[in-house]
């Protein structure tokens, strides 16, 4: 039951991250005076709106391109020159680089590291996790379970970056970090 109970809150856990279109990009608007009319038209047409800074009157949205254009219709005092088209930093993984990670992980260390897929997205994409333990193919009941989450939430990048890092410290400190050794040694760890 502890181990069906686990699976059910990693897939959970972790599957928001995993879909969402790769077209869109992040897009910063300079709205001016236009402010509330362009939010409300965002709001009642569900873009998505990833912030809004109300003093320097900014939005940024994650869409295409195509999907503000009625914006400039609607509202002919903005300008396109104050449409920027940006992407969120390309030194971020995305959910197929993480893969990748664990994937390569897995393979560099058998003897500790097992790569799961814990379920499928509503979309039908993998839910990847991988397991760090001393004795990776069994469970030991006496061993207590830990669970670093990321990639929950769309866009929250960070929580990527602190569970591969995890990963990365983990796996190439256990040689040589005696502290390592002992958390491995005496837990099944799940990222």
């Amino acid at each position: 039951m502890k181990k069906v109970f686990f699976l059910a809150l990693l897939m959970l856990s972790i599957s928001a991250h995993f879909h969402g279109p790769f077209n869109k990009s992040k897009i910063s608007m300079h709205t001016g005076e236009n402010y509330d009319e362009v939010m409300k038209y965002l709001q009642h047409n569900g873009i998505d709106i990833m912030g809004a800074d109300f003093k320097n009157k900014i939005v940024d949205i994650h869409a295409e391109i195509k999907d503000v254009e009625p914006i400039y219709k609607m509202i002919n005092k903005m300008s396109v020159s104050k449409i920027k088209k940006a992407r969120i930093d390309q030194r971020y993984l995305n959910s197929n680089e993480v893969y990748e990670l664990l994937k390569t992980t897995a393979e560099k260390y058998p003897n500790f590291t097992k790569l799961i897929k814990a379920g499928d997205t509503l979309e039908g994409e993998p839910i990847w996790a991988i397991k760090i333990s001393d004795d990776v193919q069994n469970t030991d009941p006496t061993e207590p379970n830990i669970l670093f989450n990321g990639m929950h939430h769309s866009r929250e990048i960070m929580t990527t970056e602190v569970t591969t890092d995890i990963v990365t410290f983990l796996t190439s400190e256990y040689a040589k970090n005696e502290k390592v050794q002992k958390w491995v040694n005496n837990s099944e760890i799940f990222v």
